[in-house]
């Protein structure tokens, strides 16, 4: 009697090409008998060392539990997909998020994670080396102003020859028909699976032209911050909060002075480039006189230059 199967071939096969990785191991999160402090189920994560398969990822559509996470890099080190993971929950504003998304023509999909969260999506339709999906991804998460998210996959290299395995991500749409994990259209509302598949199919990446956007915006800061310390860098990519252009054109400033001779005419151009809107210039002329002096260092604890934190998530993390 052959297979009964009852999620469709067409999507199951669609679904297991786009989110294939690790043939090495996978990835499970279960429910424990314990509670948190909001009457929760508290949940642990575990990877188990087997090959996943065409079976659990048919119950993962069908929305059996636990949903299957997968390891995106594989033996070769390399993956067709990475992720941002906002970890954000209560009241989390996807519509935005996709609209900040579209400003900047990033080729990325955006899941409602089952907390609330974002997954966000770069997806490839071959397979190309890891460190290059975290390098692109770590510049576009500090664009959108995410530079502490988590970046899946977590490494550049996983030796599986000794054992390693790399970490996994839940995939999106466990439960396919009901499901909380779902692809965010424009307007905020959730996409269906068949919907998922035709955006992917738009937005994956065919060949590394695509990825020109990012390298020109990363460009353009690396020669305006040449030698800035990696925080300024970060900033400079992720944006100003409002109500905190002092602190950061006074950063600017600082790396002016230490840069031009002409540092006092030079700060404008820096206002112009990355205060939206610029500061007026008895503000400049007000932080102009403040560093004007022989005690002039960065203000690395104040914010937003808060930003020091983030110097292993955005450069040095994928490094290791």
């Amino acid at each position: 009697m052959p297979p009964i199967f009852l999620v469709d071939m067409t999507e199951l096969d669609k679904f297991i090409d786009i989110f294939g990785g690790s043939f090495s191991a996978y990835g499970q999160t279960r429910k424990t008998d314990e509670f948190d402090d909001r009457g929760k189920h508290k949940t642990k994560s575990f990877i188990i060392k087997q090959p996943p398969t065409i079976k659990m990822f048919e119950e993962h559509l069908e929305g059996k539990d636990p949903a299957l996470g997968i390891i995106p890099i594989n033996e070769q080190n390399k993956c067709r997909w990475a992720c941002i993971d906002i970890d954000l929950y209560n009241g989390f504003d996807h519509k935005a998020l996709i609209e900040k998304i579209k400003e900047n023509n990033f080729p990325l999909i955006v899941c409602r994670s089952k907390s609330g969260g974002a997954h966000v999506f770069l997806f490839s339709k071959e397979f190309l080396p890891a460190a290059l999906f975290r390098s692109k991804l770590n510049d576009m998460a500090a664009i959108l102003g995410y530079s502490r998210a988590e970046i899946f996959p977590k490494q550049n290299q996983v030796d599986m020859t000794r054992g390693g395995t790399g970490s996994f991500l839940n995939l999106p749409y466990h439960n396919k028909e009901m499901t909380v994990r779902y692809a965010v259209k424009e307007d905020g509302t959730a996409m269906t699976l068949q919907e998922f598949f035709d955006v992917y199919d738009k937005v994956a990446l065919t060949d590394l032209e695509k990825l020109e956007i990012i390298d020109k915006k990363s460009k353009k800061v690396d020669d305006l911050l040449k030698g800035a310390p990696p925080c300024l860098v970060a900033l400079a990519k992720q944006g100003i909060p409002n109500g905190q252009r002092n602190n950061a054109i006074y950063n600017f400033g600082v790396y002016c002075k230490k840069r031009y001779t002409d540092w006092q005419i030079k700060i404008f151009k820096y206002n112009d480039e990355y205060c939206k809107p610029p500061m007026d210039k008895s503000e400049i002329d007000g932080v102009i006189k403040s560093i004007d002096g022989k005690d002039y260092q960065y203000k690395c604890k104040d914010e937003p230059m808060h930003l020091s934190v983030m110097l292993k998530n955005v450069y040095y993390k994928n490094m290791v």
